[in-house]
């Protein structure tokens, strides 16, 4: 595990980790426009035990990689390098906003993806349960579409421009606040998700990257796990903020005013940490 861990690190820093994200993208696609098919063909249990072999087999996969890639050249225990120590006062500018363009992205847009149900009940109230899988395809087709529109020249150069990463995040909320207003028209509906999904996974793409390549290979892992974690915590905070709100306001009041009040809060932040 250390050694197929080793080279996909090698594959990210190197720029192939573009491909590996579009092949994660790919399948999923595809197993979302598969689940779509199904769904009305065949029972849940079935569609279930699918799942449960999918993720069985691919903990085969891992574990056959494991065993048949190795590094080239792995550091014996003595010259490997220590992990180095994060502190924030310590960071380059740069380094700041890698790490916050992640959860930036998470904050706006996990409460409007946490209302997408209620939102889909709203467009087709007669059939919400048939165009839910629908707009579920329409998000993994704008995910593995997004990171596609970027050359890894410009990855760079993306991550360090303010008004990329607002446009990328508004075109998102625009997308997704159009939604309410698309009652009865599920092509249109379909194609917000896709635009709004292309936009927030160039915004990914970029982040992640920005990451990678913004840290000395000792602190990569460590940059890696931060910023996931604050991504989580981000997710967890505003998307139970958006509940709260729903729950008194209405799903659509709860996507305006909470992913409305987080662009803002990040357009500040990042202005802050401009370069």
């Amino acid at each position: 595990m250390n050694s197929l861990l080793y080279a996909l690190i090698e594959a990210l820093r190197c720029h192939r980790w573009l491909r590996l994200l579009a092949c994660a993208f790919i399948f999923s696609s595809l197993g979302n426009g598969l689940g779509v098919v199904l769904f009305q063909k065949i029972s849940v249990f079935t569609l279930l035990a699918i799942d449960a072999a999918s993720f069985l087999g691919s903990l085969l996969m891992l574990w056959l990689a494991g065993r048949r890639f190795s590094a080239p050249s792995l550091p014996s225990l003595e010259e490997e390098e220590a992990p180095a120590a994060l502190r924030w006062r310590t960071l380059t500018v740069r380094q700041k906003r890698s790490l916050l363009i992640l959860p930036a992205l998470a904050a706006v847009g996990s409460p409007a993806m946490a209302l997408l149900p209620a939102l889909a009940q709203q467009i087709h109230p007669q059939d919400a349960a048939g165009l839910a899988l629908p707009l579920l395809f329409a998000r993994s087709l704008g995910q593995l579409c997004g990171p596609m529109l970027l050359k890894k020249e410009s990855l760079t150069r993306f991550a360090a421009r303010t008004p990329r990463i607002i446009v990328c995040l508004g075109i998102f909320l625009a997308a997704y606040g159009m939604l309410p207003l698309l009652s009865g028209w599920m092509a249109c509906a379909l194609g917000m998700i896709f635009i709004a999904h292309l936009a927030s996974n160039v915004l990914f793409a970029a982040g992640t990257f920005g990451v990678l390549s913004s840290f000395h290979i000792t602190q990569t892992a460590s940059a890696s796990g931060k910023a996931w974690r604050w991504q989580t915590l981000s997710a967890s905070l505003f998307t139970g903020i958006a509940a709260a709100v729903a729950a008194g306001f209405g799903s659509v009041a709860a996507l305006y005013a909470v992913s409305s009040a987080a662009l803002v809060m990040v357009a500040l932040i990042v202005r802050r940490y401009r370069e």
